[in-house]
């Protein structure tokens, strides 16, 4: 058993909670949080989530991120300005691109990229992580996504759920919260499909 393996079973006992319990709570299988307290699995997309339920600070773990210097990169790709609003939630300025970088060898066309100021994001993101987002994907339930106004203003989230009104979407900031955003004014999304240390 890993340290991260034994640091969830106990958090999760101490709370009272069950594997089936947290499971729940983290949107996610009983067998997922099974083969994370065994040590079968070190890294997982709902790990964030069941940290933030357990109160476990993983950010001085061992990165599960991609090192950039251990990929083959292709075309440029546009990169985006990102700020803090509204209680340091992230936005994505996709008006202007500040800049172009290389793209992965797998991005698919209008993939661009953005950095995140700040905790926005954490625990699911780190400060300065490198972001890849892809249009041509499909954003699913839990997938970090981009949705995007006409004006080029973006948030950046979990999506959460739908609507035929309004986008659910979960961001952390200095607190998670649920966001709602009308799906006439905030039209587009996009999956993150990458991110980078």
């Amino acid at each position: 058993m890993t340290e991260l393996a034994a640091q969830i079973a106990q958090a999760r006992e101490a709370l009272g909670l069950s594997q089936a319990q947290l499971a729940r709570k983290a949107h996610t299988s009983q067998q997922q949080i099974h083969r994370l307290e065994s040590g079968a699995i070190a890294h997982s997309r709902v790990l964030p989530r069941i940290a933030a339920i357990l109160g476990l600070d993983i950010s001085a773990r061992e990165n599960p991120l991609v090192p950039l210097n251990s990929i083959e990169f292709g075309p440029l790709i546009s990169i985006y300005a990102t700020e803090l609003a509204e209680g340091d939630t992230m936005i994505v300025r996709m008006d202007q691109p500040i800049g172009r970088l290389p793209a992965p060898n797998a991005a698919t066309p209008g993939t661009y990229a953005f950095y995140t100021p700040g905790d926005s994001m954490a625990p699911v993101v780190r400060p300065g992580n490198l972001l890849i987002a892809s249009p041509q994907l499909p954003v699913g339930h839990f997938d970090l996504a981009v949705f995007q106004r006409a004006d080029g203003v973006a948030w950046l989230g979990e999506f959460t759920g739908y609507n035929p009104t309004s986008w659910q979407l979960k961001v952390y900031g200095p607190e998670p919260r649920a966001i709602t955003l009308d799906r006439q004014e905030w039209k587009t999304r996009h999956r993150v499909w990458i991110r980078y240390t």
